[in-house]
């Protein structure tokens, strides 16, 4: 977070200035939520990734199955040991969509959406 300032120059010595202010604002356009995983052990995409989640310490996730169980919950989601591998019980969860609530801190908004899960 903080003011970026950018000095342009071309080649006739013509010169542009310009600044940006990155803020937690900012910081959401940074998440990027997958909409589906690949948990079938192969290394790739096995687990329930948000890139840029450890910009948020304080990031907290729900899984929801279609009847509303809540099937997974982390309260330290930026720890990468802390994301769902598409398990619950100890059992692989089958093929289909779950509900997630993504709470990044308690200042803001939760964010809900739907994962798939592939095998």
């Amino acid at each position: 977070m903080g003011v970026y300032h950018l000095t342009v120059s071309d080649a006739f010595n013509c010169v542009v200035y310009d600044s940006v202010e990155v803020n937690s604002e900012n910081q959401l356009n940074c998440l990027e939520i997958p909409t589906l995983f690949s948990p079938n052990g192969d290394g790739t995409n096995d687990k329930f990734e948000i890139s840029r989640i450890d910009l948020f310490p304080e990031a907290k996730v729900e899984i929801f199955n279609r009847w509303g169980n809540c099937i997974f919950k982390s309260d330290n989601y930026a720890n990468s040991a802390n994301w769902w591998d598409g398990t619950w019980n100890g059992k692989n969860m089958p093929m289909g969509a779950y509900i997630f609530i993504l709470t990044l801190s308690s200042d803001k908004e939760p964010i809900q959406g739907i994962v798939s899960i592939v095998r």
